[in-house]
């Protein structure tokens, strides 16, 4: 796969624990006690903390050593869901010429200072775009694929739930499940060139799907999620998609539904610094389902919009 590269401003201690948890925006207070030599290393931490390095990211070709990194994405997705990961990374690696993942430039500088970590983070990955053919015989024989037909079923809702499940558990209708999954503390916009090569290699693999089925993690706002979960197409006005690009292609899906996951994380709704008055969002996932002509106009208004 030709490399994809793009530079991103991180700070030093940026992550993203295993739980959709998002860090609201930091702010910093001043103080009227004298000056004392803590303060002063204090406010140097935190200035230390605030300060942005330049990282380089590539997209590459899906390879063996990619297991644990894809494995650690897959478990943000699906938290405490009942699925085979381990038996659903292997799919994506097995799988020849679709997908590609984000992984950091390490320049020869930056390896020698790194030398003594642990060799796994050289390989880390930060981000997966890929797809996997939902209707065929190999993937239909295995035990993810039947937990994941279930946790598509399990979770309908909404008015178009009869349509939708039609499409779900036919096996007539041939499915490819998009999978995009990122750290949210990465430019969305690396995303589009990932998603143009896995268009190219979707159709050179000769599958022809019905479908485009893709699993969003949003944010909805608490106050509003109970009133609005059963609205015919919910309004999109406050709500966080975690990978921002995937907000163009909701625009432009068929079927949509949504359902709450707060219940598995560690407490009902997003961790972080929460001040009084500030808007409280459930962790929820969103699934779309894309006719092919609607998944075209999907990927031709990412791009569009990265013009703008």
């Amino acid at each position: 796969m030709n490399e994809e590269k793009k530079r991103e401003k991180r700070k030093p201690d940026d992550d993203e624990d295993d739980h959709d948890r998002m860090e609201p925006g930091s702010s910093s207070s001043s103080s009227n006690s004298e000056d004392s030599e803590e303060d002063s290393i204090d406010s140097e931490d935190e200035e230390e903390s605030n300060k942005e390095i330049q990282v380089d990211f590539e997209g590459c070709a899906i390879l063996e050593q990619d297991q644990s990194g894809i494995l650690r994405l897959l478990r943000q997705l699906f938290l405490k869901e009942s699925i085979n990961l381990s038996e659903l990374t292997d799919s994506i690696i097995k799988q020849k010429n679709i997908g590609s993942i984000i992984r950091q430039i390490i320049s020869e500088e930056d390896a020698q200072g790194e030398e003594e970590e642990d060799e796994d983070d050289e390989d880390e990955v930060f981000g997966l775009t890929t797809a996997l053919d939902l209707s065929s015989d190999q993937h239909k024989s295995m035990e993810w694929h039947k937990s994941f037909r279930e946790y598509l079923t399990t979770h309908l809702s909404g008015d178009k739930k009869s349509d939708i499940e039609k499409v779900l558990q036919d096996d007539n209708v041939k499915k490819v499940w998009i999978i995009n999954l990122r750290f949210v503390n990465i430019d969305w916009r690396i995303s589009i060139p990932s998603f143009e090569k896995l268009g190219e290699e979707i159709k050179a693999s000769k599958i022809q799907p019905d479908y485009y089925l893709m699993i969003c993690r949003i944010l909805y706002p608490k106050k509003r999620y109970v009133k609005e979960r059963k609205k015919p197409r919910p309004e999109r006005e406050d709500v966080i998609f975690l990978n921002p690009e995937e907000e163009y292609f909701d625009e432009h899906a068929d079927f949509v539904y949504e359902f709450d996951i707060s219940s598995q994380c560690d407490s009902e709704t997003m961790g972080g610094d929460w001040e009084e008055g500030d808007q409280e969002y459930f962790p929820c996932r969103r699934v779309l389902l894309f006719s092919p002509s609607s998944w075209t106009k999907a990927n031709e208004n990412l791009v569009k919009s990265s013009k703008t």
